[in-house]
């Protein structure tokens, strides 16, 4: 025997020593002969499951051959050298040890025979086969054994037991049948028991199926800590490893013999931690640790983290841990300093635990230490049972609706594992259980889960704004019911690269799901372009400051496991860092990385005579991690690089397909461990596929800024690429994505197709500034790039840019855009005032042969043409909004004319229904009311041969509004309850809110003022929660004039006050709402005794109302405000020296206000009546207030008649019979509509005429 297996060794020295396994790489060995006793034996049996074990004094000779055995030579111990000395030829070394160099005599070879076993000892062979490979043998999946997996490996070098120990074989049966008792209680593998020169040792396993877990790193050590405790209850003592890592996982060996072994770096590190393990010691990776962030683990243990080891076989430092079963007292914390912070922490997360949920804004410039608070409260949250769900915002997503909420959706859906469309629509659409209406809105997930779910009869027919309202309100219901399922706390990173979408859910969210603990960070952003202004007074803001000297020196200590530093060491972090952790870190690691820093006793110190000072030491977050980098292996250094272009978190599998070099798995997850170890990057927990991630962004950047353009190019290039042919199917999330790496990749022409798919797919979704963004910047790197663009492609881009522009109420950049986009499709507006004139009546012309029966037939359209025709209708529509709203009258009267006379050719009902109401509409304005009722007439009944609900709306909008400015109540109020019930079928806020608009100024109008406050509240509050600025300033606006009105003048200031502001940072507000606002703080400031203020207001109405045509009504108190505002100071004898010329002016405005506006006449003779009698024309002051009685009367305006009577009981002569019952006429009036400010006016005129005073 030992013959045979000296001429075996020699073969296998022969053949393997050496060997070109690939390339440059060459395999060595060496290979050892021992000789002796052996028991050969089977141990453990738990559940029917056995190990095979040798042990003997021949074993036990392995530790002496291992010290003399060199790569390339066969050595034999004393004992096996006496067995062999005859046949061999030797050469002496120590001990008495023999290299063999060649035999004296070949030796017959006999190949092991094929052993075939008999059925009924198959079974008992099974015992000793591993449960990994079982299944799958007994399936015929033998060539599918192998897997590469993450695993976690656990090492036990059990001590105390020897080959010569009395009873070793019966310890080792108690041992192995213990430890399998543990293993099996966690769902581990207990592989195998060795005794070699190593000791005797335990190998057991996590991570191979079956025994695969989302938490195995803590299973493990929870393993590993019991089966120590089990070891020593037999009065043994056990050191531990445990290590995680990517492995090989499969068969060895040849279809004759063969087993199945884990092969990788986490084997062997493992092993290495074992051995470095004192007695009752366990040592874990970094991996291990950041693995074992569960709640279980982390009450059951602490972790004490020690100074980085450098292990044999290994090149560089890693991160070790030692495990304690139970928290030390004087476990020093990973976090340094942020005591404040850490106490709102917990505060928090009381707080949240209790039903009450927060804001929290976490704010700091790069590297301040944002990242490990946050994660640091995150551990917390878990270990107290806080559901918690983290994602973070990113700069080249910036402009993609809801990307930094996937991940937070992904999460609550439990889809984060789950890939193919069809299985996610299902556990997505389960999820939503089984209310229809929740349920019609499911296609409205597609942007943000990527379901490719198709649109339904319901989505189908939502426009883009209508579609983002029900989207925000279906993504909040579901947060709602997320937290209402328990206490949850979402974590969301670098919120300064939000997109609007997400901006707009995250304010939501807060104010209407008070249990949700929100958390995010950002770095600092300016008070000008703050988004969360609107939540500030509501959060809770923590600016993280650098850290004190002391605190510096404390985290470089726990960074390099010092207990001590040096003060040459100090003065650098100090001089250096400037109190920025990520600085300090970084600084530490390249200094340590460098060999120019040692722990030694404790003592963090520079090494040998080298010295600290001068400009080797970077000065520079950037050149320190930059140095660090440049100190990596070339390889990992590449693996780097490449990683940086791929992103913040970068897949396995993507990082290996766009590589630029051949490579393979295990080799680059081994760059990829290196870079963990090293702290630059780390892998990401609960990732549906093998991803590692960044520590820092700052780390990214620096690695990408070391390439060359040439190279990041073509890593740009295969990147885009691969996401091309990857997501085929879908690649709706990542137009921007795309954009930006074919633009990298020196391809503008393919950036500007994404640009231009990323623009329209931001435009579906309602998100106005993102298309604009996008669509903007195709039109510019066409332009810097000269890509010819065909005019009709141009053109669209210029329209859609227009309707992005008109949605935001930017009408000037709306209108320039919407005139190139018409041009470019040959459709062009009229431009001067004189081709808007001639065009106008070139239409007119149209509409009467229309009217008269002298029109063509209707054209045929096939779809495209329809599409085309349609886009032009739309483009029409936002261009008489636009030209509307810039208080133009020719262009939007033709806009409106035009889309009639094509529609009515075309025969498209909706069309023909929206083109009468917007003509009826603008000849109101004209004002020509027969011709504007006729038109309008017309809408409603074409309106009954139309299925679309959002043409609906805006006929009942557009006639609605026509009949509150003509003083038709009720035809108004039932246009706008008809769109208020449309609008909340369809979750169409912003015209729900429209609806609302109109209906409290219709109610203020009356009169009804409290009815006018209620719904002027409901108006803030939804405008509000959709970041509406136009409605929320048309709802303060009407607050305002009705908390005056009811007597609360502190409401009515605060209102105008925020209304003020409102307009001051929105300088794109239309001057409507300037308008009403200039009147209204004229009226109010007067009633309060502000004469300035008042005046003030007055003459900014009056600016902004010079040389203009009124074309809309609810500028009322734009033109009322003023005249109210200087006749009230006249007729006080404060008016300003051009106080009589200003008032008769502002009295023409109110005139011509009520010309274009019934609703303005009986205020309008009222306010002429005022001003005739301050001129001394009593006669026909007199005959004006009757005039507006009686026109206030026609117009039932109750509220205007209620005045009429209160001007004229002021102004009658005392004896007068007629004023007491005007007096009373007013009283009866204010009384009934609750107006307490009128009414104690009323009540003053009677004081003075009894000659009683008031109370």
């Amino acid at each position: 025997a030992a013959h045979r297996a000296a001429r075996c060794a020699l073969a296998i020295a022969s053949e393997l020593g050496d060997l070109e396994v690939e390339g440059d790489v060459r395999l060595s060995v060496k290979v050892g002969i021992c000789a002796g006793e052996v028991a050969a034996t089977h141990v453990g049996g738990l559940d029917g499951r056995w190990l095979f074990l040798l042990a003997g004094d021949a074993v036990g000779q392995l530790s002496e051959v291992e010290r003399e055995m060199q790569s390339g030579l066969v050595v034999a111990s004393p004992q096996a050298w006496s067995l062999l000395s005859s046949r061999f030829v030797g050469q002496a070394l120590r001990r008495g040890h023999m290299r063999i160099t060649t035999s004296q005599q070949d030796a017959e070879l006999r190949p092991m025979e094929w052993v075939d076993l008999p059925a009924e000892q198959q079974d008992k062979v099974r015992a000793y086969i591993p449960p990994v490979s079982l299944a799958r043998l007994d399936a015929g999946q033998a060539d599918w054994l192998a897997e590469l997996r993450r695993t976690t490996a656990v090492f036990v070098n059990v001590r105390g037991v020897a080959n010569d120990t009395p009873d070793a074989i019966q310890l080792l049966h108690q041992v192995t049948v213990a430890a399998q008792r543990v293993f099996g209680r966690y769902d581990g593998w207990l592989k195998e028991l060795t005794m070699d020169e190593k000791g005797t040792t335990l190998v057991g396993a996590f991570g191979v199926p079956p025994f695969s877990h989302e938490d195995d790193p803590g299973r493990a050590i929870n393993a590993a800590l019991e089966v120590q405790s089990e070891i020593r209850e037999l009065g043994l003592r056990a050191g531990v490893g445990v290590a995680t890592g990517p492995a090989f996982c499969g068969p060895f060996g040849n279809a004759k013999r063969r087993d199945f072994a884990i092969l990788g770096q986490n084997m062997n590190l493992a092993a290495r931690l074992m051995q470095a393990a004192d007695d009752d010691g366990v040592l874990v990776d970094g991996d291990t640790h950041a693995g074992s962030a569960d709640r279980q683990t982390l009450e059951r243990q602490t972790f004490e983290r020690l100074a980085a080891f450098v292990l044999k076989g290994l090149t560089t430092p890693i991160d070790v841990y030692r495990v304690r079963g139970t928290p030390a007292p004087d476990h020093p914390t990973r976090l340094v300093d942020r005591i404040n912070e850490q106490a709102i922490a917990s505060m928090t997360l009381d707080e949240v635990k209790d039903g009450n949920g927060a804001l929290v804004v976490l704010e700091g410039e790069p590297g301040i230490g944002k990242s490990k608070l946050i994660g640091e409260w995150i551990r917390r949250a878990r270990a107290e049972g806080v559901e918690t769900i983290t994602s973070a915002a990113a700069a080249i997503e910036s402009g993609t609706p809801y990307h930094a909420w996937r991940s937070v959706f992904e999460r609550i859906f439990r889809l984060d594992a789950v890939v193919d469309h069809a299985s996610r629509r299902a556990v997505t659409l389960a999820a939503l259980g089984s209310d229809k209406e929740i349920l019609d809105l499911a296609p409205l997930l597609d942007p943000i889960l990527s379901l490719d779910f198709p649109d339904n009869e319901v989505t189908g027919q939502l426009d883009a704004e209508v579609r983002a309202d029900n989207t925000r309100d279906l993504l909040i219901r579901v947060l709602r019911d997320a937290a209402e399922s328990g206490p949850h706390m979402i974590v969301l990173e670098d919120v300064h690269w939000l997109d609007s979408a997400s901006w707009l859910l995250l304010l939501r969210a807060r104010r209407e799901i008070p249990g949700l603990l929100l958390v995010v960070t950002t770095r600092p952003i300016g008070d000008a372009s703050d988004p969360l202004a609107a939540l500030r007074e509501d959060a809770r803001t923590l600016r993280l400051q650098p850290l004190s000297r002391d605190d510096a020196i404390a985290l470089t200590c726990e960074r390099t496991g010092a207990s001590r530093i040096a003060d040459a060491v100090a003065a650098v972090v100090e001089d250096r860092a400037e109190g920025n952790p990520l600085f300090i870190e970084q600084l530490t690691y390249a200094l340590r990385d460098g060999g120019r820093i040692v722990v030694e006793n404790g003592l963090l110190r520079v090494t040998g005579t080298e010295t600290l000072a001068g400009p080797m030491i970077p000065d520079t977050i950037q050149r320190v991690i930059t140095t660090r980098l440049d100190q990596l292996p070339p390889a990992e250094a590449l693996t780097l690089k490449v990683a940086s272009v791929v992103g913040q978190k970068f897949a396995l599998r993507t990082l290996a397909d766009v590589y630029p070099l051949e490579i393979e798995t295990p080799a680059l997850v081994g760059h990829l461990e290196t870079l963990t170890r090293l702290d630059l990057v780390a892998p990401t927990p609960l990732a549906p596929e093998p991803t590692w991630e960044f520590r820092h962004v700052i780390t990214q950047e620096v690695a990408y800024n070391l390439m060359l353009s040439t190279q990041s190019r073509e890593l740009h290039r295969a990147l885009a690429e691969w996401y091309e042919r990857t997501y085929a199917a879908d690649l709706s999330p990542f137009h921007a994505f795309l954009a930006h790496h074919w633009r990298k990749a020196g391809n503008p022409a393919r950036a500007v197709d994404h640009l231009e798919l990323a623009g329209a797919q931001a435009l579906r979704t309602f998100a106005n500034e993102e298309a604009i963004g996008f669509l903007e910047d195709a039109l510019k790197l066409a332009a810097d790039e000269r890509i010819a663009i065909d005019p009709a492609r141009q053109g669209r881009w210029r329209l859609e840019l227009g309707e992005a522009y008109v949605h935001m109420s930017r009408y000037r950049e709306g209108r320039d855009h919407l005139e190139a986009g018409l041009r470019h499709l040959k459709r062009p507006a009229p431009g001067s005032n004189f081709q808007q004139a001639a065009s106008l009546v070139g239409e007119l012309l149209r509409q009467v042969a229309h009217r008269l029966g002298l029109r063509r037939g209707k054209r045929a359209l096939d779809e495209q043409q329809r599409a085309v025709l349609i886009a032009t209708f739309r483009a029409y529509e936002r261009l008489a909004e636009a030209s509307y709203y810039s208080r133009e009258t020719l262009l939007p009267l033709y806009c409106v004319i035009r889309i009639l006379n094509e529609a009515e050719s075309s025969g498209i009902p909706a069309e023909i229904a929206r083109g009468y109401a917007g003509t009826g509409a603008l000849f109101g304005v004209v004002p020509l009311p027969r011709v504007a009722e006729w038109y309008l007439h017309r809408a409603l009944e074409r309106l009954k041969e139309v299925d679309d609900l959002t043409t609906h709306e805006i006929v009942n909008v557009v006639v609605g509004f026509y009949y509150i400015g003509a003083g038709m109540w009720e035809p108004a109020r039932e246009q706008f309850r008809t769109v208020r019930g449309t609008a909340r079928r369809m979750g169409d806020r912003r015209r729900l809110d429209d609806a609302v608009s109109n209906l409290m100024e219709l109610e203020y109008l009356q009169g009804g003022f409290r009815g006018a406050a209620e719904l002027a509240d409901e108006v803030v509050a939804s405008a509000r929660s959709r970041n509406d600025h136009r409605f929320e300033a048309e709802g303060l606006a009407g607050k305002a004039y009705s908390a005056w009105q009811l007597g609360d003048s502190v409401e009515a200031s605060g209102s105008l006050a925020s209304l003020r502001k409102l307009l001051a940072d929105e300088p794109d507000m239309i001057d409507e709402l300037k308008i009403q606002a200039a009147g209204l703080q004229a009226f109010i400031q007067l009633g309060r005794g502000e004469g300035g203020q008042a005046l003030a207001g007055a003459e900014e109405a009056l600016r902004l109302t010079a040389g203009q045509r009124p074309t809309y009504f609810g500028t009322f108190l734009g033109y009322v405000g003023p005249a109210e505002a200087l006749l009230g100071l006249w007729e006080t004898g404060r008016e300003p020296r051009d106080g009589r010329a200003q008032a008769a002016e502002a009295l023409k405005r109110m005139e011509a206000f009520a010309k274009v506006f019934p609703v303005g006449r009986p205020r309008a003779a009222l306010l002429r009546g005022r001003h005739q009698w301050l001129v001394g024309r009593k006669a026909d002051a007199f005959r004006s207030w009757r005039a507006g009685l009686a026109k206030a009367k026609e117009l039932s305006m109750s509220y205007e008649e209620g005045l009429a009577h209160y001007e004229l009981a002021r102004h009658l002569e005392p004896g007068d019979e007629a004023r007491a019952s005007h007096l009373d006429a007013a009283r009866e009036i204010f009384g009934r509509l609750d107006v307490p400010r009128a009414m104690a006016a009323v009540a003053a005129v009677a004081a003075a005429v009894s000659g009683v005073p008031t109370p």
